[in-house]
């Protein structure tokens, strides 16, 4: 049995390394693939090591944020007890992603201190790890409104980059330094943002360059101008298939046209919110229930934003958000 429960498992893994990019392979097999590491779990096999590393990209561009804190949580006891703090760091990285994007923000904040001071201690990889672990710090003191901090974690961490010369990392950083910066002087953040444009399609990141346009759109204020940037992204985020960015683009356009339209405003807010409910993005979904509510506040319809409001307050109570959280949420 623990054979054949093996050779289920490494049927996914070998494929997933072997295609990286196959999103509908991935969908299409979701329920397999977990349930392969839910046996691999109840046995304790040593095979359920690799799945993280393995998938956590996939599980990343769809949303999947409660396997990766789960699975990551097993990775960390096995590294902890094999002794590799490379792999500890990671874990750390990829646990803090999750919190964050899942909305919680403090406790992804404790997992990138803990890789940081990980790296730190053993010096493993020490320039690489530390300049992606300050650039997720720098994320989540964002996030958390401490734009002081933010900015300190982003420029030390851009030092570190162009030192190494990787122009992708830097591309992010670029990106990161722009929205913080924006809270505060918007000339130097459209001057970021611009470098960071120019660097993800120099090099080619398509992700990159949709969260360029995307939020370049927050520092216009002519409409038309915003939906352009806007309708730019979401056509990339949807050829690449990255989910969670389409969610927030189709979001912002539905902000956009809220103070224009509130029919089309209304249309891409609710698909938004559908397609968010569809992969289980209980984040996006709460953040723009907020914004569906304020339209039809905007459309003399109280009593239905009244309705959207407890159904965002119901899911934020599900999933353990904080109610301050879910108002700061800086998508």
């Amino acid at each position: 049995m623990t054979q054949a429960r093996q050779r289920h498992a490494r049927f996914y893994l070998e494929y997933a390394r072997a295609n990286p990019e196959d999103w509908q392979w991935f969908d299409a097999e979701w329920l397999q693939i977990k349930r392969a590491w839910d046996m691999l779990n109840a046995c304790d096999d040593s095979t359920i090591e690799e799945f993280l590393p393995v998938l956590v990209d996939f599980l990343t561009i769809r949303g999947k944020w409660q396997e990766i804190i789960a699975w990551g949580q097993k990775a960390l006891q096995t590294a902890s007890a094999s002794g590799n703090p490379e792999t500890q760091a990671r874990v750390h990285q990829w646990i803090g992603n999750a919190y964050s994007h899942s909305g919680q923000h403090r406790l992804a904040l404790e997992h990138y201190r803990s890789a940081l001071e990980i790296v730190r201690q053993t010096g493993t990889n020490r320039e690489y790890f530390q300049r992606a672990i300050l650039m997720n710090l720098g994320n989540a003191h964002a996030y958390l409104g401490d734009y002081r901090q933010a900015i300190v974690s982003y420029e030390e961490a851009l030092v570190l980059i162009r030192q190494s010369r990787d122009q992708k990392l830097e591309c992010r950083c670029l990106l990161n330094l722009g929205n913080v910066l924006a809270q505060q002087d918007a000339e130097k953040a459209r001057d970021h943002f611009e470098q960071a444009l120019s660097l993800a399609r120099k090099i080619g990141d398509r992700q990159a360059e949709a969260s360029t346009l995307g939020n370049m759109a927050n520092l216009v204020e002519d409409v038309s101008r915003q939906v352009e940037y806007l309708q730019e992204a979401l056509r990339i985020s949807r050829n690449i298939g990255d989910v969670q960015s389409e969610i927030r683009w189709l979001g912002n356009l539905g902000n956009a046209y809220a103070a224009v339209d509130l029919n089309q405003a209304l249309a891409y807010v609710t698909e938004a919110i559908s397609i968010a409910r569809q992969v289980s993005d209980c984040k996006q979904e709460n953040f723009y229930l907020c914004v569906l509510a304020e339209v039809y506040m905007r459309a003399g319809q109280p009593q239905q934003a009244i309705q959207i409001l407890e159904n965002r307050l119901s899911i934020a109570q599900q999933n353990g958000y904080e109610i301050d959280d879910i108002g700061s949420y800086r998508l």
